[in-house]
């Protein structure tokens, strides 16, 4: 029974005193990368191997990234390599202690994964093949598959969100030796009008929305616990980690994306607990009218790039260049749509007409995916936008409801960010939720 002991009970000293070390960058890079990988390996027997691969599948770029200044390789092969190994552990699950859906449900659920990963090679094969092109479908099926099979990993191994919080935390810690910047310094280290964007090598969206998902889990973790108090140093910590990436990165997306899973979140332990458990209906209905609610007020008084301000003009919100640049995207793409709504363009399509603007996608996936692979792809990619939020009102108290609400951030930034290969991540909450066991 020691081994089913709630992560809250497990010693937590070392690793967050490691992470907040290695955040105000008072190890080497070198010695960084040994402590880690020694701390990592001290939490093994605690968290076990599907948790402990479900956090490097969720944010080991960032360490491997790290490891990479000191051994050349490529990253792309030890996505691989994980992926591999995933895809064993699952193989070798005995059957017997398979969750309790089985071969079936696994099966039709592979079923919609493989319709969209060949509406994709369709679409690349019948696109214009620009250089955005070929990139995108490398990425995607590489990164897309591992996301898909960390998630099926997750599910078949019952891991708990909480398990992953130590080891993410000290992984994603790792940043900052790579910046050579604390969160301390980030103010008046980095320019006022580009912060981190400035930085060769640091890739700010991408980094700012896996801060921005850190963070939300461990806001999670912190409401759903009975504990709150021994949970704080985790938040807290994560806090200093993951919302100076977020802030300084200057993105839109993470930014409404936190601020409104934090609207929610609080909504829900303080209100919703207890008429979820009178009226689930009612409460599905208050649940995502804040969503919707707080999406529209941030969207309504978000002002510089990346930054949410109730700073109002003549009366109404200020908008930067970069709403202006998405209504323009989406304005023209939705004229596209409308006169090829049912086949599409092809991938690359948009890249190839407006690329030369700023971006080779219109920043939003629902859109993209309409786009340029027709009105099969919206469809399927509903269908797994479905599996995540019909999971938020039927997964009760099952483990995999946690997993459910991170997905409702990633589902956020996507309304607002492209592409759909960067956005990959969300592939692993679709297969929590669609294979999750509910309480209906």
């Amino acid at each position: 029974m020691s081994g089913e002991r709630n992560i809250i009970n497990y010693p937590r000293l070392l690793p967050l005193g490691l992470a907040l070390a290695i955040t105000f960058n008072l190890l080497p890079p070198a010695a960084t990368a040994i402590a880690v990988s020694l701390c990592l390996l001290i939490l093994l027997p605690r968290i076990g191997w599907p948790a402990l691969l479900a956090s490097v599948a969720l944010f080991g770029i960032i360490y491997f990234s790290l490891l990479n200044l000191f051994f050349s390789f490529s990253l792309t092969i030890f996505q691989i390599f994980l992926s591999g190994l995933m895809v064993l552990m699952i193989i070798f699950r005995p059957p017997k202690k398979w969750p309790q859906f089985g071969r079936r449900r696994v099966g039709d659920y592979l079923v919609w994964v493989a319709m969209v990963w060949i509406l994709m090679v369709v679409g690349y094969l019948t696109g214009p093949r620009v250089e955005y092109s070929t990139y995108f479908i490398t990425y995607f099926l590489i990164y897309g598959t591992s996301f898909v099979v960390a998630g099926i990993l997750v599910v078949f191994y019952s891991v708990k969100l909480e398990k992953i919080i130590l080891p993410s935390l000290l992984i994603f810690s790792c940043l900052f030796p790579q910046l050579g910047l604390t969160p301390l310094q980030m103010p008046s280290a980095l320019d006022s009008e580009w912060g981190l964007r400035v930085i060769e090598g640091f890739t700010a969206i991408n980094h700012a929305r896996l801060a921005g998902l850190l963070f939300v889990m461990l806001l999670i973790q912190f409401t759903i616990s009975a504990r709150k108090l021994r949970m704080l140093p985790e938040l807290l910590l994560g806090s200093l980690i993951c919302l100076s990436i977020v802030w300084y990165s200057y993105t839109r997306q993470a930014i409404a994306a936190v601020l409104i899973m934090t609207v929610v979140l609080t909504t829900r332990s303080l209100f919703i607990g207890e008429l979820l458990r009178k009226s689930r209906q009612k409460a599905a209905v208050l649940f995502f009218a804040g969503v919707l609610a707080g999406g529209v007020i941030i969207w309504y008084f978000t002002d510089a790039p990346g930054i949410a301000s109730a700073r109002i003009i003549e009366g109404r919100a200020a908008t930067s260049d970069s709403d202006e640049w998405r209504l323009r995207a989406w304005s023209d793409s939705w004229r596209s749509i409308k006169a090829n709504p049912i086949i599409g363009y092809g991938l690359g399509w948009y890249s190839q007409e407006y690329g030369r603007r700023e971006f080779d996608w219109p920043h939003n996936w629902f859109i993209e995916v309409w786009l340029e692979h027709g009105l099969a792809g919206l469809i399927l990619f509903l269908i797994g936008a479905g599996f995540i939020l019909t999971h938020l009102l039927r997964a009760g108290k099952q483990f995999s409801a946690s997993w459910a609400l991170a997905g409702l951030y990633w589902l956020i930034v996507i309304q607002l960010s492209g592409d759909i290969a960067r956005n990959s991540v969300i592939f692993f909450f679709i297969s929590v939720c669609a294979l999750g066991e509910t309480d209906k």
